[in-house]
């Protein structure tokens, strides 16, 4: 079975990205939180943190917390996910979580995800990417679907991040995995998008593990 793997590049926050599901990467040691966790948690009024000193969200390698945002970031659902140590955390790793964000959200039927690009790690915008993808494109192998991939990339990056897409794209990524660009319109849009067939997650409780 083919899969299709359409990427857009949003310049600004993950937290205002459209989508069924918004991943934010959480590290080991984290307190406060930090970038893209950091502001999500400010949006939800600090309910990622309560998570994290009650023990529900560690911060380890694969550790994963979902919530519902309840209208106060743009997708209706946000998944914590753990990367582990910050200091063994490169690209390796960067494609590893990547997958793993991917797959997670393929299980929960999600048909557009928010990603951000790095999770505040240093590195060559095409190096990341590249990463990135690979994890995404492992992913679709193991789940053939058809999903919308939405990577978050500061401003000044935003330029540079779609032309290195636009080479990409016509490159085979794992198996039968197609990668398709597709352009995005100036501004974030506000408001959770459907993805490739149009379709929401369902509700979930407020908590999965």
């Amino acid at each position: 079975m083919s899969a299709l793997l359409v990427v857009e590049i949003e310049s600004g926050p993950i937290e205002r990205v459209p989508a069924d599901l918004s991943v934010v990467g959480i590290f080991e040691g984290d307190r406060p939180l930090r970038g893209g966790a950091g502001r999500t948690d400010w949006r939800l009024c600090g309910r990622l943190s309560k998570l994290r000193a009650e023990g529900e969200l560690s911060g380890r390698w694969g550790d994963a917390v979902l919530v519902q945002t309840f209208g106060g970031l743009g997708a209706p659902l946000v998944m914590a996910l753990g990367l582990g140590d910050p200091e063994r955390f490169g690209l390796r790793e960067q494609a590893a979580a990547a997958r793993a964000a991917m797959g997670r959200a393929l299980g929960l039927g999600a048909r557009s995800l928010a990603l951000s690009l790095g999770w505040g790690q240093e590195g060559r915008v095409d190096d990341l990417l590249r990463a990135t993808l690979s994890g995404a494109g492992r992913a679709l192998e193991d789940r053939p679907a058809t999903l919308l991939l939405r990577l978050a990339v500061p401003a000044d990056l935003a330029p540079a991040a779609r032309e290195i897409l636009g080479r990409l794209a016509g490159e085979p990524l794992h198996g039968a995995v197609t990668l398709e660009a597709r352009a995005t319109p100036s501004g974030l849009r506000s408001g959770a998008a459907p993805g490739p067939r149009g379709a929401l997650l369902p509700p979930a409780p407020p908590v999965v593990k």
